[in-house]
Formats: structure tokens, sequence, C-alpha cells
């Protein structure tokens, strides 16, 4: 994502921000935080999911910093978070693997630009190659070996 942006710098100027299944300790925020008056970022949105109890919600504009627990369990497929995208101009998470199909189905429903970290493999499965092939999705930077900067 970084040698998109590098071209794009003005991707995210005025732009609502969504990061499902981020906290505010992820490197995902920490990243937008630091970079969001630069970013130009209208307002970024992170949720977690919570399996025994309430999700949680950071929102962050350039008046506010909000955190607040959700009525739901936080899940992507919530009424609450479902309400949340259909807000954003842009969905970007690292998602648990189990999802990864689901998920990608939940963004491309929405018309949503989206950016995720997934597995290589998930290209050559029936719902998901269909996608790189009406240009819906592209592979970015592959991870060989340790972690990747964002």
């Amino acid at each position: 994502m970084n040698t998109y942006l590098a071209y794009n710098k003005n991707i995210f100027k005025d732009k609502i921000i969504l990061l499902p299944f981020d906290t505010n300790e992820s490197n995902f925020f920490a990243y937008f935080m630091i970079n969001f008056k630069r970013l130009g970022i209208k307002e970024l949105i992170a949720t977690s999911y919570n399996a025994s109890g309430r999700g949680t919600m950071a929102n962050i504009s350039i008046n506010k910093k909000h955190l607040s627990k959700l009525k739901s369990d936080g899940d992507f497929r919530s009424k609450e978070v479902v309400k949340l995208r259909n807000k954003a101009d842009f969905i970007i998470t690292n998602l648990p693997f189990s999802l990864f199909r689901e998920f990608i189905k939940w963004c491309d429903e929405s018309n949503k630009k989206f950016a995720i970290i997934g597995n290589l493999n998930a290209i050559s499965t029936t719902d998901i190659f269909p996608l790189f092939q009406q240009n819906k999705l592209w592979l970015g930077a592959s991870i060989n070996s340790g972690d990747r900067k964002f």
C-alpha cells in the first residue's frame, strides 16, 4: 500500500476510513492516526469484535476523538458495522483468514475501495478469482518472510 500511496498522495483527502477487526492499538490505526492530518483524512473509524459482549468503536475526526461501546458484538456483518461500512469511503484491515472469502464478498457488495491483508491461496477460489478477472481486486506487495511494514 505504501507504493500505491506514494503515487496517490491525496487518495484519503476528505475521506472516511473504516478499520473493521481493528483496535486503537493496531498498526493500521497507529499509521492513520500519526498521518491523519498529512493524509487529510475526514474521519477514521475502527471497530473491534468481542465474542462475549459488546464490541468497541474508535471514531476520530479533526474535532473529536471518541471511544465507545457498540450495541452489537462488533461483527462486521452486524447492522451497526454494515451502517459504518456504507458511510465509509475505504475499508482497510487485517482480518481473520477464516473470514476472508465472506469479507471480500461483504466489501464487494458495498462498492467501496478496500485494502486487506490476505492469504495468496485465496485468489484461486471460485468466488474470489472472478473479482480479479473483473478488475475489482488486485494483488499488492507480498510478504516473503517476516513482517511487512505498512
